[in-house]
């Protein structure tokens, strides 16, 4: 199977491009792709598997996908269901080049940090990135007085937040270990 490249393009005076809603993607057959801008995807209906580069993970509703740009991805949906998703697609270097204007080095360190790894993480793990999404998104559906300046700042948050789950998911023991008396033994004469 072959990997398709999917160019996309976000609005002309947007920071984003939201696919939300009937417009939004009925997910029916496998066909692993990836694309040039980074992808945010709330499952709203469904469970199946999604293939993250050569990982798979098992995805139910409420889940929340962050994948960076030219990440190679593809949900496989169960036989008897369809899942559907609602997504944001976002270039994070642009956006952060107007956060960051003559702070090249923050800004470099942020864009390494927002693009660190593809995810999939439950609602539960990750309340706060499930609500910045939908928030972005509910300014999206509504377009309201200045929905892009909520958007701007919505988007800066979700950028932290996917920060801080890259450093919490860094930071955790690659292997668990029961301290014995011997271990602590040796740990007292280190």
């Amino acid at each position: 199977m072959s990997t398709a490249f999917q160019y996309l393009k976000i609005p002309y005076g947007e920071d984003i491009m939201a696919v939300l809603g009937s417009e939004s993607m009925e997910v029916d057959k496998e066909k692993e792709h990836f694309h040039n801008l980074m992808e945010i995807a709330v499952c709203r209906m469904g469970s199946g598997e999604l293939m993250l580069g050569e990982k798979k993970y098992t995805y139910q509703q409420g889940d929340v996908v962050v994948i960076p740009r030219n990440i190679s991805h593809m949900i496989i949906t169960n036989t008897e269901e369809k899942s559907f998703w609602e997504y944001i697609y976002v270039k994070p270097n642009l956006f952060l080049e107007k956060v960051y204007k003559t702070e090249a080095r923050k800004r470099e360190w942020l864009m390494g940090e927002v693009e660190a790894r593809a995810f999939l993480i439950s609602r539960k793990d990750a309340q706060s990135l499930f609500t910045e999404i939908n928030l972005i998104m509910d300014q999206y559906r509504r377009r309201e007085f200045e929905y892009r300046k909520s958007v701007s700042g919505l988007l800066f948050a979700l950028f932290v937040e996917i920060v801080r789950i890259n450093h919490r998911e860094y930071q955790k023991p690659k292997f668990s270990k029961k301290m014995t008396s011997q271990n602590v033994d040796i740990l007292g004469r280190a």
